[in-house]
């Protein structure tokens, strides 16, 4: 049997972070979020942003940190794109539970329910997830995205500046 037989197809890439095989995209974003929390995650990648359009060379983190973190973050695209024409009815959410936490909230007990309210969402995006997947996807495709995740992550750890993110 030859060695490209033997491999497994990894379609989203969470081997190299998970050390597993997923090829179930909502088992990749459970499995990605329960690696740390949203907020965790949101400032990573601001941080990231920040450090690669010439805030200087990102420290902030461990070395060798930053490039799991984008492993994860890669694989969670790769499942966002997966799921991107998916159609689900939205969730219906009377107003009064729009802050109710078992709608946003992780499963940690340490969750810090304000960092983790989605305060970038409009109500239509809350009730509706994949409908972000789909305006995430219209702009750039997935080749793009990747292309363009790796130049920030790249340009954030050296000193090349690149504006990587403009279309």
């Amino acid at each position: 049997m030859s060695s490209t037989s033997k491999h497994v197809k990894d379609p989203f890439n969470t081997q190299c972070w998970l050390c597993e095989c997923i090829t179930d995209p909502y088992q990749v974003i459970a499995h990605f979020f329960a690696e740390a929390h949203v907020h965790h995650f949101r400032r990573l990648i601001k941080k990231l942003v920040c450090h690669a359009s010439g805030a200087g060379v990102y420290k902030e983190h461990p070395p060798g940190d930053v490039p799991i973190y984008s492993k994860l973050i890669r694989s969670l695209i790769k499942a966002a794109h997966a799921l991107r024409h998916t159609k689900r009815s939205a969730v219906a959410i009377k107003k009064e539970e729009l802050f109710n936490k078992k709608y946003y909230c992780s499963h940690y007990v340490s969750a810090d329910v304000w960092q983790e309210f989605p305060r970038c969402l409009s109500e239509k995006e809350y009730s509706d997830p994949y409908q972000a997947f789909q305006q995430f996807f219209s702009y750039l495709s997935l080749s793009n995205r990747m292309q363009r995740w790796e130049q920030v992550v790249e340009n954030a750890l050296t000193m090349t500046v690149k504006k990587c993110w403009q279309p």
